[in-house]
């Protein structure tokens, strides 16, 4: 009886370097494509948190200015980049509203019992409450006061408060151009 030995065909050297190279290729792409859309989901989570906080930033203020009397003096243009209001709603009545550093910050001064009162010097002594994070790149009230038509002031026209704001959608927009989103609101002024 004779043996036959049956070759058995394997792969070469060569043809398992080329399936390896061609896997590592393939996973290294799809790690490329996964890592991608991790950073711009993380981008895109961040802009809406900026967004969000300046969105709830400017809702405040627009709140206390429909209840209140805007006792800044700065109407001329460009617009100012604080506010100061006698609000009628709140035990706390002089509130100033500021952009600075990059934060939108809220002071109170306690104490203040009428409008006429509520001035820069009010605010002395007092602590301002950051609203926002370091995310506002810009932002700015431009007040047109009411006009009651006799005092020289033109037509009657009921006064607002435009407040725009431009917020950073990543943390070093602020020294470029790119990457800011706008956000505004006007509110009615009621005195």
């Amino acid at each position: 009886m004779k043996k036959i030995y049956q070759i058995k065909k394997g792969f070469s050297l060569v043809e398992v370097m080329v399936a390896v190279f061609i896997f590592v290729s393939v996973m290294l792409s799809v790690v490329g494509v996964f890592s991608k859309f991790m950073a711009g989901y993380k981008n895109a989570r961040s802009v809406q948190r900026n967004l969000e906080d300046a969105q709830a930033a400017m809702n405040l203020i627009a709140k206390s200015i429909r209840t209140s009397a805007v006792e800044s003096t700065t109407t001329a243009q460009p617009a100012a980049s604080y506010i100061e209001i006698f609000d009628y709603s709140q035990t706390i009545k002089c509130i100033k509203y500021k952009f600075s550093a990059n934060v939108i910050e809220v002071t109170y001064a306690n104490g203040v019992l009428d409008e006429a009162s509520c001035n820069d010097a009010a605010f002395g002594g007092y602590n301002a409450n950051p609203l926002t994070n370091k995310d506002i790149a810009d932002a700015r009230f431009a007040i047109t006061p009411t006009c009651d038509g006799v005092s020289g002031c033109g037509a009657k026209a009921v006064g607002k408060v435009t407040i725009s704001m431009l917020v950073c959608a990543n943390a070093n927009c602020a020294a470029s151009n790119a990457g800011k989103m706008a956000l505004q609101t006007t509110v009615s002024l009621r005195n």
